[in-house]
């Protein structure tokens, strides 16, 4: 009976590692998207200027952007609200919302073409605003996760076992 009950725990532990590396690499995607999402913005107006063919690509295509921020503000408010769930720092789910917000008054405001074919540098820089806060997200989520799994004593993210060890000490 003893051998089952540690196979289940040693069976569940592995779920649950594996789980966590899961979301570790869907925050580091997320990452990555929002860096370049915020370097596209700094970066397009710059390019239109030097290169004006660039404003026919889907580099400044309105749909693209509009998608690739609404899958980027959703992966961050997911990869975040989990964190946010595990560990009750509130930190990555605000660096959300203020990208959020940010996206949503950039693209309230900004001229019915793409920002980058109207050259309008306070958009192009709000956009930027938000991906970095998209980022900065990721980066806090990152950061937390790897702080709850060093203090925790199953090597796992704190657990209820783990809580209750350290609540009886």
């Amino acid at each position: 009976m003893s051998l089952r009950i540690d196979t289940a725990t040693e069976t569940k532990s592995k779920s649950t590692s594996s789980e966590f590396s899961v979301h570790e690499v869907w925050d580091k995607v997320g990452m990555a998207g929002s860096l370049l999402c915020g370097v596209h913005c700094l970066c397009l107006p710059w390019l239109v200027l030097a290169m004006p063919f660039v404003s026919k690509t889907f580099l400044a295509n309105p749909t693209i952007e509009r998608v690739f921020i609404l899958i980027s503000v959703s992966l961050a408010g997911i990869c975040a609200f989990a964190v946010t769930r595990a560990s009750k720092n509130y930190w990555p789910l605000s660096l959300v919302a203020m990208g959020a917000i940010t996206f949503f008054w950039v693209y309230m405001t900004a001229p019915p073409d793409c920002c980058a074919l109207e050259m309008d540098w306070p958009n192009a820089l709000g956009s930027a605003l938000g991906g970095f806060c998209l980022a900065g997200s990721h980066w806090c989520g990152l950061r937390i996760k790897k702080t709850l799994k060093k203090i925790s004593t199953c090597g796992e993210q704190v657990c209820l076992v783990c809580e209750t060890e350290t609540s009886d000490s």
